[in-house]
């Protein structure tokens, strides 16, 4: 990618790809965790 070597190009794409991957990952494990409630009744 634009001259760049191989193992640069994938520390560019592919650092932010896993960062995107493991926070999709984290927010779907803990939607329905009770103690997190977005809308407290009180």
């Amino acid at each position: 990618m634009f001259g760049l070597p191989v193992s640069t190009t994938l520390l560019v794409v592919g650092v932010p790809a896993i960062w995107v991957l493991y926070t999709l990952g984290f927010l779907w494990v803990t939607k329905n965790w009770p103690g997190l409630k977005r809308n407290a009744e009180r």
